[in-house]
């Protein structure tokens, strides 16, 4: 039998062309048959190359008869071309987990993200394959998974897939907070009616717990995580001068209790952005709007979850416990509002999971990803002592 050639799929920014381009969009139908883009423009976007990939404007010409209203420029998602960070990446399905949200998901949300313009990936493993492979892993003996720990690209290899997506440019005028840079608390109050927009409309939507886009949250390896957390929590603690008693104590709890926090957290309730830093949030300069982007990594699971994240990743430490309680609570009178019964002391138990799950997924992150997408300091530098400022 002869060999079917694979499609066209550009692996990088630098493999796009204006053929392809057309192509995708007419399979979305993004851009009229008939029509088609002559020729492209690339620049960086933002960051360039960020931790999940490469993203960068896409700007599109076309003929000089060519329809009113064809999208000018489009933004272009490309996986990480650092091996040893997108094997990591690629283990959560993220690439393919953005495109499938895109696809099926987004038109059922209440509020508009960026629109879809066009998607194309290789096949790859079901999620089910996946699963039952990291089911294997956690069942190690803790000496395997701390092997696994000190050197994890020695057990993980980046696929050969190869994944594009283009969606909606929204172009440079809105305000977006970073990590090291984080938005005061007004900010987050609308940060949080957004998020809780989303739980309200998707709640008890029980077949997005079936969607291959929603994965469990957090991690599906809960034990070897725990296991290898507790023999770097020196590493964090000697890095951050964590050696008051009552803050030993908290991490010390976050690594005892991170399997039954990551069970409470993976309970399905609704869909979950499961990224909600402040940077993934772009606040029109001229009114409350709040627009959220990058879905790579939906689940269907505790709400609290979304909120403690943002906060934990987000909220100044200085402002502590107090603010984040005032803040939970802005939430759930949102959740309310939208006519969502839900208790507040279960909202904010969740939260305080999330915080610790973030303890450990932080330390954990000091040793995983490589120093070339970390010039600026590493996200934990922030993340881990607000993450604590929650818990005191």
């Amino acid at each position: 039998m002869r060999d079917v050639a694979k499609p066209h799929i550009p692996s990088s920014p630098y493999e796009i062309s204006p053929a392809w381009v057309t192509s995708v969009l007419h399979d979305q139908g993004s851009l009229p048959h008939g029509q088609r883009v002559t020729g492209l423009d690339v620049s960086s976007l933002g960051g360039g190359v960020g931790l999940a990939g490469e993203v960068v404007r896409v700007h599109l010409r076309y003929p000089a008869d060519a329809e009113d209203g064809l999208p000018k420029s489009v933004v272009a998602k490309f996986p990480n071309p650092n091996p040893t960070d997108r094997a990591i990446i690629e283990s959560q399905g993220v690439y393919e987990r953005e495109i499938l949200f895109y696809r099926d998901i987004a038109p059922r949300l209440p509020f508009a993200v960026p629109t879809l313009f066009g998607a194309a990936m290789d096949a790859g493993p079901s999620h089910a394959i996946v699963s039952r492979a990291a089911v294997g892993i956690d069942k190690l003996p803790a000496r395997a998974h701390l092997a696994i720990g000190r050197n994890p690209a020695k057990f993980l290899r980046p696929t050969k897939r190869r994944y594009a997506l283009l969606i909606e440019d929204l172009g440079d005028d809105r305000k977006v907070f970073t990590i090291d840079d984080p938005p005061p608390a007004e900010k987050l109050e609308l940060a949080l009616t957004k998020l809780a927009q989303l739980h309200a409309h998707l709640w008890g939507q029980d077949d997005l717990a079936q969607h291959p886009a929603c994965w469990p949250i957090v991690s599906e390896t809960p034990v070897l995580q725990r296991n290898v957390y507790l023999e770097l929590a020196a590493v964090a603690a000697e890095r951050y001068q964590l050696f008051d008693e009552s803050v030993q104590a908290l991490c010390n709890e976050a690594g005892d209790r991170f399997p039954t926090d990551v069970a409470r957290l993976n309970r399905p309730i609704t869909l979950t952005h499961t990224d909600p830093r402040s940077d993934n949030f772009l606040f029109d300069r001229a009114s409350d709007e709040v627009t959220i982007v990058d879905w790579a990594m939906p689940g269907f699971a505790d709400p609290g979850y979304d909120v403690g994240y943002l906060l934990a990743s987000s909220l100044d430490a200085s402002l502590g416990r107090e603010v984040a309680r005032s803040l939970v609570e802005h939430y759930h009178r949102q959740l309310e509002g939208l006519g969502v019964s839900y208790p507040l002391e279960e909202i904010w138990q969740s939260v305080e999971a999330a915080a610790r799950v973030a303890v450990v997924q932080q330390t954990l992150s000091l040793s995983m990803f490589t120093a070339s997408n970390l010039s600026d300091g590493h996200p934990t530098d922030h993340w881990l002592p607000r993450a604590l400022a929650i818990l005191r």
